[in-house]
């Protein structure tokens, strides 16, 4: 297992108290393919476990996603019984339109996505890659990132919900999902 050192652990350091906000929710997200990623160019800070700048090739960008920003949410869980983070974000994304539809249809087709969400605390993480240390290198994750179920749903008459289009989107890694600092205005992105 690429996650343990048994001959030189790293040293244990301390957490502080997070001070900062923390709103829940996700409010902007982009997915592009994988494939459309330069992961070689993309610059990656190991320190940190954050991507600071993304390279397309191919003339490939991220599509800008705007989800539910009080309900969408991501779960990134390690256990020890499987070794790796498996992956969970759900994205909600309210009313109905063929336009949704045909995003959605596209992307339960492609098998490897990357998915960077912004939450409303102004943080954000990528989901569909992970940094090697062993090859000192991005790569797709160890189980790739793909629309794991699609729910259309209706809305009741009088009822709270509202019609909506809720995403899963799942993997696993074998190390934690990377941040990123790179700016929602800063992402190739087409909205």
């Amino acid at each position: 297992m690429p996650f343990f050192n048994c001959a030189d652990p790293p040293v244990l350091t301390g957490i502080d108290r997070f001070v900062g906000c923390n709103r829940p929710g996700l409010s902007y997200a982009f997915w592009a393919k994988v494939e459309d990623i330069d992961l070689d160019a993309t610059v990656y800070d190991a320190a940190t476990n954050t991507i600071t700048s993304w390279v397309m090739q191919g003339g490939g960008t991220f599509k800008a996603l705007y989800p539910d920003p009080k309900t969408a949410q991501y779960n990134a869980e390690y256990s020890n019984e499987t070794g790796v983070y498996t992956q969970l974000v759900n994205l909600i994304f309210i009313g109905k339109g063929a336009a949704q539809s045909a995003a959605i249809r596209a992307a339960v087709a492609n098998c490897a996505l990357v998915l960077v969400v912004y939450s409303n605390d102004c943080q954000s993480r990528v989901f569909g890659i992970e940094y090697d240390p062993v090859a000192e290198s991005l790569i797709i994750q160890s189980l790739p990132l793909e629309v794991s179920a699609h729910r259309d749903l209706s809305a009741v008459s009088g009822g709270a919900d509202k019609s909506r289009d809720e995403v899963d989107m799942a993997g696993e890694s074998f190390y934690e999902p990377p941040f990123t600092d790179v700016a929602i205005d800063e992402i190739p992105s087409e909205s």
